[in-house]
Formats: structure tokens, C-alpha cells, sequence
């Protein structure tokens, strides 16, 4: 009963609700013709009651002489006469019997012979004096008249009756109040559910759209599914509409302050790149002056140019990195060694600023199958906010390694731990919440959005160095490529 009950739990409401209203319906029509059947049941018994009546009251009349004197023959005719006067009744046999229960006659002699005793059956039918005694089952009915003359019993008639018409009657009945119970309620189910499905279309529409927004894509209702009359469900709709407005501006807003935080980001490296681009400039101008003086002398000439490719190299590197991070690649290619180690090129002005020692350990060394992009920009985020949060003169760490099929990125720093809101905003908990988490800036918010998109997972641990540690997890994928090695 319970597994019943559940899985009607389990129904869609546009399925439960004319369920429930066939299912009651189908009760009150049970009630309804049981009410008919015992209402037809009593009058099919008063009417046999009264034409039983008649015919005894007659058949008693006109035998009474006869049984005084037990004449056979005359009992027997006036039984004759009676099974053709009351044809309507049905009758099946009758006995006429006298005060000593012996058989005067009968209307069927061979069965029920005169001078024998009424059968016992007949008599136990009438033990508790019933005068009408019904057995559906057998299609039978049962009646007794005790005979009387000047107060003395003289004898007593049983008759059996046949109302097969009468249960016939009762089984037509029976199966019309079936039929039309059973075709008013698949009817009114039919109406109940339609009425249901178009009341429910408007929570249908909500619902999918809802479903939409907690998969990330927050769409506003069209115009022409709104309700034509104005309901609680145009209301509801409006709301809804306001909220995924709401949504769509605050996304925007995101994405201005995550572009304003990736500039600012860049403008801060950007500080620091400068002064790694003018001390070799410095030396470069030193050069080319050395060569316009003594230039004429190889070995001077040699060193000047060794000068000079150096200082162009390490510029080169710098303004590669710096570009390679922030300027979106044409090609999804795949991550390897290099796109790591450019970070902590551009970290080392960062480091510079904030006398912090960095504690690198990139164990990858060939290709690993998974887009460079993201990871990159997702690793340097998260370097710039270990940087920030450790005090001067303290370490952060990077651990980059593949395992088991998952490459896996660890930053550490030295700081106070992470904030509980800002755990919450890396982990995904609180997908679709305000992005700005205080104390943590867009950063941390950017990397949840770039792991996202690349299917990531992040882990928050304990750092060796004392503060929080955030371990990056990615999947790779096998079928962009085979892993050559990694550590």
C-alpha cells in the first residue's frame, strides 16, 4: 500500500488531480448504486410480497372447503386454475398440506405425491415464521399461508416461485449504473485533467524556465506566454521577469568588474614589467654608446653584441608572458611547460614589491592535454591573491604535478586562511551569489568561473607555510592527446 501511495506521490499533478476526482467519483458512484440496488431490492420485494398475497389470499379462498374435507381432486384443480390465472408470478410448484403437515395435493403430483409429509426443507425455509422468504442465488422465492377456519389451523399452503425476471431485472440495472458511473468519471477525469493542465501551464512555464536558471542561463519569459488576463500568475510572471533582469545586470556588472580587476591586475604587473624592461634598457643603451666608440675592436664589438641579445631576450620573455596571459589565443592549444613558468616571470615584480620569496615547483614537463588558457590565467590569479594575502617578507608556494589522470595545481601562501565566504565562492556552494566576496576581491571569482568552465574541481587545505591552500583539479582529456610524460 505504501509502494501505492508512492508512486502516486511520484505523479505530476496534471495526472494526480483527475486521478483523485475519477477515483472519488467512482466512490460516490459505488455508494450511489448501492443505495439504488437495496432501494430496487425493497421494491421488487414488496411488489412479489403483495402479488404472493393475492394469489395465497385467492388460492386460500377457494381450496378452504376442500381442505376441510380433504378432497384431493378439487384441491388439486383449484392449484391447476391458479398456476394459469397468475402466470405473472411465476409460480414453480405449490403443496397444500393439512394440520398434520401430510401432502393433500400438489401442483406437482409425480414430484410432491399426496399422503406423504411436507419434505423438511420446506419446512425449515419457514423455522423463524417468515412468510417470504427470498434465495437470489437460486432464483427462487419462498411463500407460506397458514390455513385457518372458526380460529382452528386446517392446514397450510407452500408455494415456490420463480424471479429470475427479477434478478435479471436487477443485473440490467446493476450493469447500467456501472457502465454510466465508469463513463461519467473517465468523462469528468478527462474534463478535470484538461481544466488542470490549463490552470498548471503557467507553472509549467515558470518551472522550465526556472530549471534554465539553475543550470545558468537565466532567460526572462516571452511577451506573448504571459497570461492575456491579468492573474496571480501575470504577477508571478512580471516578478520573474524583473528577477532574471536583475540576473542578466548583475552578470554584467560581474563581468565589467572582472574586466576592471584583470586591467588593474595587468596595470599592476605592468608597474613592475617596467622596471624589469629599463634596467636592461639601461645596459642596451650602454652597449650601442660602446659600440659607436669601439667598434672598430672585435673583441669589444663581440661582447657589446652578447649585451645586447641578452637584454632584448629577457624583454622578449617579458612582454611574451604578459601577452601569452592576456591576450585571448586564437588556438585552443594545449598546456605545457613554458605557459607555467611564464608566471613566475610575471609574478617577480609582484614578489619584488612585496619582499616575498616564492617557493616553485613545476613538475610537468611535456604537453598535457587540457586548454592553456584557462589553466594559465587561473593559476595567476590565484598567485596574485596568495601575494596579497601573505605579509611582507613571508613566501607562497606553487606545486604543479600530474596524477592519475588529473593534473593537479597547488598555491599556498602565508596568510590568516581563507574567509569562509570565500571558501564557499571557490568551492561552488554558493553558485550564482554576489561575486564580490569581501576580502578576497574578483580574483578568487575569476578563477571560479575559469574552473567551471573547464570543468574543474577545487579543494581548500591547510598550507605548510601557514596559511590556506588551494588545490586545482583537472581532468584531462585523453582524447585531445596522449600525455608524453609528466613527473
Amino acid at each position: 500500500m505504501t509502494g501505492i501511495f508512492g508512486i502516486l506521490r511520484n505523479l505530476p499533478v496534471t495526472v494526480r488531480v483527475p486521478l483523485f476526482v475519477a477515483g472519488l467519483m467512482l466512490v460516490v458512484a459505488v455508494i450511489a448504486s448501492q443505495q439504488v440496488l437495496q432501494r430496487l431490492s425493497k421494491t421488487q420485494t414488496e411488489q412479489l410480497s403483495g402479488l404472493a398475497s393475492a394469489y395465497l389470499d385467492g388460492l386460500s379462498a377457494a381450496i378452504s372447503p376442500y381442505v376441510l374435507r380433504k378432497d384431493v381432486w378439487e384441491v388439486f384443480d383449484a392449484l391447476d386454475r391458479s398456476r394459469n390465472k397468475y402466470k405473472a408470478l411465476h409460480p414453480v410448484e405449490t403443496i397444500v398440506a393439512d394440520e398434520k403437515g401430510i401432502i393433500i395435493a400438489s401442483s406437482e403430483p409425480r414430484k410432491l405425491s399426496s399422503q406423504k409429509p411436507v419434505p423438511d426443507n420446506y419446512k425449515q425455509r419457514f423455522s423463524d415464521n417468515k412468510s417470504l422468504l427470498l434465495e437470489p442465488d437460486n432464483q427462487r422465492a419462498y411463500v407460506r399461508r397458514v390455513l385457518h377456519y372458526q380460529g382452528k389451523t386446517i392446514g397450510t399452503i407452500y408455494a415456490t416461485l420463480d424471479i429470475h425476471h427479477l434478478m435479471a431485472e436487477r443485473r440490467t440495472v446493476f450493469f447500467e449504473l456501472v457502465l454510466t458511473n465508469l463513463g461519467l468519471a473517465m468523462i469528468l477525469a478527462a474534463m478535470v485533467s484538461f481544466s488542470v493542465r490549463r490552470m498548471l501551464r503557467p507553472v509549467k512555464i515558470l518551472s522550465d524556465h526556472l530549471e534554465q536558471g539553475a543550470s545558468g542561463k537565466v532567460e526572462t519569459i516571452p511577451f506573448d506566454l504571459l497570461p492575456k488576463k491579468h492573474s496571480e500568475f501575470t504577477r508571478l510572471f512580471r516578478n520573474y521577469n524583473a528577477l532574471a533582469k536583475a540576473v542578466h545586470d548583475r552578470s554584467e556588472l560581474a563581468e565589467r568588474l572582472a574586466l576592471e580587476e584583470r586591467l588593474a591586475s595587468l596595470g599592476r604587473l605592468a608597474s613592475g614589467m617596467a622596471h624589469e624592461i629599463n634596467n636592461p634598457l639601461g645596459g642596451l643603451f650602454n652597449a650601442v654608446d660602446t659600440l659607436k666608440r669601439h667598434g672598430d675592436t672585435a673583441s669589444i664589438r663581440k661582447s657589446s653584441l652578447n649585451l645586447l641579445e641578452r637584454g632584448l631576450s629577457g624583454i622578449r620573455d617579458v612582454v611574451s608572458a604578459a601577452l601569452a596571459t592576456y591576450r585571448p589565443e586564437q588556438d585552443k592549444r594545449n598546456l605545457n611547460t613554458k605557459d607555467i613558468d611564464d608566471l613566475a616571470l610575471l609574478l617577480q615584480p609582484e614578489l619584488r614589491r612585496r619582499k616575498l620569496s616564492l617557493d616553485w615547483n613545476n613538475l610537468i614537463e611535456n604537453e598535457v592535454p587540457v586548454e592553456a588558457s584557462p589553466v594559465r590565467q587561473a593559476a595567476l590569479n590565484l598567485l596574485l591573491n596568495a601575494a596579497a594575502a601573505s605579509p611582507g617578507g613571508s613566501a607562497i608556494s606553487l606545486q604543479v604535478e600530474v596524477r592519475d589522470d588529473t593534473l593537479k595545481i597547488a598555491v599556498g601562501d602565508s596568510g590568516s586562511g581563507l574567509p569562509a565566504p570565500a571558501e564557499k565562492l571557490l568551492t561552488g556552494s554558493v553558485e550564482g551569489a554576489v561575486p564580490v566576496v569581501e576580502g578576497s576581491g574578483i580574483g578568487l571569482w575569476m578563477v571560479q568561473r575559469l574552473i567551471r568552465e573547464i570543468g574543474a574541481t577545487i579543494e581548500i587545505d591547510r598550507s605548510r607555510l601557514g596559511g590556506a591552500l588551494i588545490i586545482c583539479i583537472i581532468e584531462l582529456n585523453r582524447t585531445t592527446g596522449a600525455l608524453d610524460h609528466a613527473a
